[in-house]
């Protein structure tokens, strides 16, 4: 599995890609074979049916999959500039100084930016994850219904088996896709809470005291991070 380099407070600084073309070409892999048409069933029209909705189904999950990677990535970029301390590189001076309300805003600018970006980047994570799911439940549908239809129960078998196979397999995988979903959102309430405390602290005109440990934000960017490399089954 690929490990993170880690940067300040521990934090993970960037992460290599863990979702490439191999998800979708193992879940086609493994359908193919399984399918009516492909088991010399009766019609020519439902191999290719079957085929297009796999294919289908597949660039789905792919995009899921890819947009997570993406981010996880910003998250972890975002996390990354966000940690250090308000008093790191923060110049001599009183509250209301200059210099250091300076020093804040531009911390809390950057914050805000690369907040907003990660922040949209889960989101569309989530989408693109439901959005897979909809179109495997939409090819379930369908398949059960035609499987009652055929009139030779051999051929109903095997249509049988291939659809058990493949939902087994499919649901595997957007179970990971969910769990890593949802371990990004403990990073974007972290990131949320560093903006507004950057926010509050030029308001005061001075830093204030730091609503998170180092420990507690490496905790949770490395489960997010384990989540999305998981989504391939490497754990």
């Amino acid at each position: 599995m690929p490990r993170a380099h880690t940067g300040h407070g521990g934090c993970p600084l960037s992460i290599r890609p863990t979702i490439t073309a191999r998800l979708a070409a193992a879940l086609l892999a493994a359908a193919l074979p399984l399918l009516p048409g492909c088991a010399a069933a009766p019609s020519g029209t439902f191999d290719t049916f079957s085929r297009d909705k796999m294919v289908s189904l597949n660039r789905a999950i792919q995009a899921a999959a890819d947009n997570q990677n993406t981010a996880a990535q910003r998250l972890t970029e975002a996390v990354n500039a966000v940690a250090p301390p308000l008093e790191t590189g923060l110049p001599e001076g009183p509250p209301g100084d200059p210099a250091v309300r300076a020093h804040i805003k531009a911390r809390y600018e950057d914050a805000r930016r690369m907040s907003s970006r990660a922040e949209d980047a889960a989101h569309r994570a989530d989408a693109a994850t439901k959005t897979a799911a909809a179109t495997a439940e939409s090819i379930w549908l369908e398949w059960r219904n035609e499987i009652s239809r055929y009139h030779d129960s051999d051929y109903q078998e095997v249509a049988s088996k291939a659809y058990h196979a493949q939902r087994e397999e499919t649901t595997r995988i957007l179970n990971s896709l969910r769990n890593a979903n949802r371990a990004n959102r403990p990073v974007v309430k972290i990131l949320q809470d560093r903006t507004l405390h950057f926010k509050h602290s030029l308001a005061a005109s001075k830093p204030l005291p730091e609503p998170y440990t180092a420990e507690e934000v490496q905790a949770a960017v490395g489960e997010m991070l384990r989540r999305t490399v998981g989504v391939e089954g490497s754990e």
